[in-house]
């Protein structure tokens, strides 16, 4: 489990290497916005994830391989916990 900090721009929570699949828990006050293969932002991301829910991407070849981007719609203390799977 890696712990990634709050950030208005573009972070990579997870880089390219094989997974079966990642887990995300926002554990910020903002909205973390999350994109895969690419920058992530406030208007380009794959899925939202509220503050202090948990998002686990489906297993399958979209998420195997790619790098995992994230953007906080406001800034703040918080972080993501990230699990690859």
């Amino acid at each position: 489990m890696a712990r990634v900090a709050q950030s208005t721009s573009s972070v990579a929570l997870l880089i390219a290497q094989k997974r079966t699949g990642f887990a995300i828990h926002n554990d910020s006050v903002s909205e973390l916005r999350v994109n895969l293969g690419g920058a992530a932002s406030v208007v380009d991301y794959l899925v939202a994830i509220p503050p202090g829910a948990y998002f686990e991407a489906p297993y399958g070849p979209l998420v195997a391989e790619r790098s995992v981007f994230g953007i906080w719609v406001t800034s703040g203390s918080g972080a993501a916990q990230v699990t690859e799977l």
